[in-house]
Formats: C-alpha cells, sequence, structure tokens
C-alpha cells in the first residue's frame, strides 16, 4: 500500500470516529429508558453502553492503524535505503569480481557450528572473505575477524550477494574445494 491511500486511509478512520463522538455523547446524556419500559434494551441501558464501545472501538482501530502506517513508513524508507546500498554493493562487487581472480573456493559443506550457516549456502563460491580474496580455506580463516564480516559469494543462480555475519571464531568451520570461477550473469 503507497504511503498516500495509507494517509488518506488513515484521515478517514479518524473523521469517523470524531464525528461519531457528539453522536454517541449526546445518545448517552439524553437516554431515557422511561419512554420504553417493557424493551430489554431499555432496561440494561445497552443502546448508550453500545455506542460508548462502538466508538471506543472505532478510536481504538484509528490508533492501531496510525501505528501499523508509521512502521510501514519506517520499513518502507529503510527497504529503499538497503535496496539502494544493495544495488551499489552487486555495482562493486561485480567491478570487483571482473578483476582478475584465478581461483575461488566452493564450500563443499559446513559444519553446524559454522557461521556460515544460515547466511550463505552450501555449494556457493566464495569470492572474499572481508575484502580477501582467498585461495585456500586457511586464507579465508585468517581473513575473519572478531565482530562483523562480510562474505562476497555466488549463489546457484549465478548471482554475486553480499552477507553480513557476526563472529567470534577466526574459522569458517566449512570444507572447501578451489575452483575456476564462472562468468557472472550478466556478464557478456
Amino acid at each position: 500500500m503507497e504511503r498516500q491511500q495509507r494517509n488518506i486511509l488513515q484521515i478517514v478512520i479518524w473523521l469517523v470516529a470524531l464525528v461519531s463522538t457528539p453522536y454517541t455523547t449526546l445518545l448517552a446524556i439524553e437516554f431515557d429508558p422511561t419512554l420504553q419500559p417493557h424493551t430489554l434494551l431499555a432496561r440494561l441501558y445497552l443502546v448508550p453502553a453500545g455506542a460508548i464501545a462502538v466508538n471506543a472501538l472505532l478510536f481504538l482501530m484509528a490508533l492501531f492503524v496510525s501505528r501499523l502506517c508509521a512502521d510501514l513508513d519506517v520499513l518502507q524508507e529503510t527497504g529503499d535505503a538497503d535496496r539502494s546500498q544493495s544495488k551499489a554493493m552487486n555495482r562493486r562487487g561485480a567491478e570487483g569480481a571482473e578483476k582478475s581472480r584465478s581461483a575461488v573456493l566452493k564450500i563443499l559443506r559446513m559444519s553446524r557450528r559454522s557461521p556460515l550457516r544460515g547466511h550463505v549456502s552450501e555449494q556457493a563460491l566464495i569470492y572474499s572473505v572481508n575484502d580477501v580474496t582467498p585461495t585456500t580455506a586457511a586464507e579465508a580463516n585468517r581473513a575473519l575477524v572478531e565482530g562483523l564480516n562480510e562474505v562476497e559469494w555466488i549463489d546457484p543462480k549465478g548471482e554475486l550477494r553480499h552477507t553480513r555475519f557476526t563472529t567470534r571464531e577466526h574459522d569458517l568451520q566449512a570444507q572447501f574445494e578451489q575452483v575456476e570461477p564462472p562468468s557472472l550473469k550478466g556478464e557478456a
């Protein structure tokens, strides 16, 4: 839902809640059960209580929709920023990948405690770890730092990916094989 549509929805809900408030107040003040003494609705004051409950529900719904719209605006802004940053990184990564890389590491298998698990797929090709192009597992492990790390890798579709993960270890806990780098998608 676009931001403009969300704003219109908020305005409509708030207007309905605000317009119904005077009517609800008037109904609660002027309700007289003696005018209809034989009806259960009159004896239990269900008409004004129901009107007040509906009005309160409208206000709660308006608050909820406002909060939801604000959260969606924040998500949309961060998503736009992430997408533009990702595009810039992909451009830089593709340029870096085109440079002379004689070999890359293919992940054969990862241990359960590998910091790559859940971030990089098995059988992926590792191009760089923290801007270091490793040709052996030892070089890849030496490139790890305690804290935030960045791995540049090729997914099974042949697209260049960037993944960030945090680790306290200096071991990827994975078995690698040295392979020739494939051509990236989109290269001529």
